[in-house]
């Protein structure tokens, strides 16, 4: 395949050079072994600085990191792909990339604007520059992510007992204020899960939604990294019933709790609201993101005339670190530690969990399976629960 570049030079008008790597040919594949369909390719694009407006035989297709799938016509699959790069302040890169591949990796280095000069006295008038504007930048078309998991887990407590337990969990991250790569940002998380538990032999089943929750973080993009906190709010909308006299209910939470090595215990501890406090920072690098982020919480028992459920203070920490080995697949997994105390006493119990996944990427979205498996549990669903640990089918798309 061949490659795209151009050259810098003293003065030149044009971006660094943009490369351009088939990892088709670098397998050594057939161009038919990548897409069946050779109208279809998989194009990824990076640049330095991020943030850059990708447009694609006059498509826009986002703002850079991009992995996406495009369809292209006879003409651009024998002639060549054009692609501009683009942003704000800084001279657009144009490129004409070899597609027949059927799998397209670019990256570029765009050059920053010279700062204008006064004209000579007597010069014409400068012609409208249009090409020198500042070029706007496109919406960023994963500033909003919706995402769901369902989770599953079987164990023998007792030799006459049998429990199956799943989970649905569906969360959202969506952008209220985008100022741009190097500015503020403002997002707003929402949560929501539910429980089932069966009990074979017919000694019962339960099915209960937690506590709904959301959460509003503000941040700011410092180059390749994202720093963010935020404050959030638990309450007991869905999960306000009588459930300190059904033991299998009570147990639906319990299970939800430990598939998740106790993460987000204020969804899940039944007549209770709570108040939570998050931190983040995330680096994106071109082959690797790393991530952290410390939570805490207090989550208040609600008096419902009959019982009351006590206080309890949450504390957890969380990593994650992933990878793309091909545009099209992402590989990483995360590490969880949570703490829970209830209040004015000296109970509390700690929880270490770590969780590998898959996903295959498309345009738009992702879906593939995680594992989970607890290394500290006090619940007891850990290594000794008889069995494999939790699988989930998790799925997401980015709009």
């Amino acid at each position: 395949m061949s490659q795209a570049s151009s050259k810098p030079g003293r003065g030149a008008s044009r971006a660094l050079a943009a490369t351009v790597v088939s990892l088709a040919s670098l397998l050594g594949a057939t161009p038919g072994a990548v897409a069946q369909d050779p109208r279809v390719i998989a194009l990824a694009v990076a640049s330095e600085p991020s943030g850059a407006r990708v447009i694609a035989a006059g498509r826009v297709l986002g703002v850079t990191p991009i992995d996406t799938q495009l369809e292209v016509s006879e003409e651009v699959a024998r002639d060549g792909l054009r692609l501009t790069v683009s942003r704000d302040g800084y001279q657009p890169s144009d490129l004409t990339v070899d597609v027949s591949r059927g799998l397209v990796v670019v990256q570029t280095a765009l050059r920053p604007l010279d700062p204008p000069s006064s004209a000579p006295i007597g010069a014409p008038p400068l012609a409208p520059a249009i090409a020198q504007s500042p070029t706007p930048l496109a919406p960023d078309v994963s500033r909003h992510e919706l995402r769901g998991r369902v989770g599953f887990y079987t164990a023998e407590p007792a030799r006459e007992d049998r429990l199956t337990a799943a989970t649905l969990e569906i969360e959202g991250r969506f952008g209220l204020l985008d100022g741009g790569p190097g500015e503020a940002f403002v997002d707003l998380d929402v949560a929501l899960s539910a429980a089932a538990l069966g009990v074979d032999g017919g000694r019962g089943a339960a099915f209960r939604v937690g506590n709904p929750h959301a959460q509003v973080r503000a941040g700011a993009r410092l180059g390749e990294v994202r720093v963010s906190g935020g404050v959030g709010l638990a309450l007991p909308l869905t999960a306000a019933f009588d459930d300190d006299r059904d033991v299998v209910a009570a147990a639906a939470y319990a299970a939800a709790n430990g598939m998740s090595a106790w993460r987000d215990p204020w969804r899940w501890i039944y007549s209770t609201a709570a108040v939570t406090a998050e931190g983040r920072v995330t680096y994106a690098g071109e082959q690797v993101q790393l991530g952290g982020a410390l939570s805490i919480g207090g989550i208040l028992g609600v008096d419902r005339g009959r019982t009351q459920q006590p206080d309890w203070f949450s504390f957890q920490l969380r990593g994650h670190i992933q990878g793309q080995p091909h545009p099209l697949v992402t590989l990483g997994g995360e590490i969880g530690f949570s703490h829970l105390a209830m209040l004015e006493t000296d109970l509390s119990n700690s929880a270490l969990s770590i969780a590998p996944y898959a996903h295959l990427d498309f345009e738009g979205g992702y879906v593939g399976p995680r594992f989970t498996l607890n290394v500290i549990d006090p619940l007891g669903f850990s290594f000794d629960a008889g069995g494999v640990w939790s699988l989930a089918l998790e799925g997401g798309a980015r709009f």
